[in-house]
């Protein structure tokens, strides 16, 4: 496995997010705390000090997606994780 972090451009609406694995991996565990907590991504942020992931993303996706935008964003995470990790740019 390649031990190059690599970077994901997220595209949500107007807003480009850039974000490496490791922060899209842990924005894929703030997203399930969220829904299984029924809170805001913001507040799952706060409360585990995710601080490698900037606070305006997390504002971001919170503003731009709903509980199925969640989901979508869950799935495509895993999938940009496991399947493009030798890319050295993708979007998903």
């Amino acid at each position: 496995m390649n031990n190059k972090i690599e970077e994901i451009t997220l595209e949500l609406n107007s807003n480009q997010l850039t974000v490496n694995h490791a922060q899209l991996a842990g924005i894929g565990s703030l997203i399930f705390l969220a829904i299984r907590e029924e809170t805001t991504l913001e507040y799952q942020w706060e409360e585990w000090g995710f601080d490698d992931i900037s606070h305006e993303t997390i504002l971001i996706l919170d503003r731009e997606l709903d509980a199925g935008g969640f989901l979508w964003l869950v799935n495509a995470c895993a999938t940009s994780i496991f399947f493009l990790i030798d890319k050295e740019k993708a979007i998903i």
